[in-house]
């Protein structure tokens, strides 16, 4: 039996959507999964979309304050089968979020706390 899990606590300043991708690579875990999405007022339902590699996205409208994100999947561990990668793959894998920039988040880090 494998079990993962991921867990993510956030406040938020603003509603937001939030587009999650935390489930585990489509066809590696045979068995359960569950994610939860509780705001301050409660539980809030993500919907799943499926992006064209086969990855599970869930998108949800969260408020403002507290969020708090769960997911665990557990099951037996199926073998993943080799996927070829194109050109254009490859180079998506290796160039930098256009969401979230990691490429600069650190100067940014580093300015925020007094360098």
């Amino acid at each position: 039996m494998t079990d993962v899990a991921c867990e993510l606590d956030v406040v938020l300043e603003a509603p937001a959507t939030l587009v999650l991708q935390v489930a585990v690579a489509p066809g590696t875990l045979a068995g359960s999964e569950t994610l939860t999405v509780t705001g301050a007022a409660g539980p809030l339902m993500p919907h799943r979309l499926i992006d064209v590699y086969g990855n599970a996205l869930d998108v949800v409208a969260v408020p403002t304050g507290p969020i708090s994100v769960r997911y665990q999947a557990s099951g037996g561990a199926a073998p993943v089968p080799a996927r070829p990668a194109d050109e254009l793959s490859q180079w998506e894998a290796i160039r930098p979020s256009r969401y979230c920039p990691s490429d600069r988040l650190m100067s940014e880090a580093r300015e925020g706390r007094g360098g």
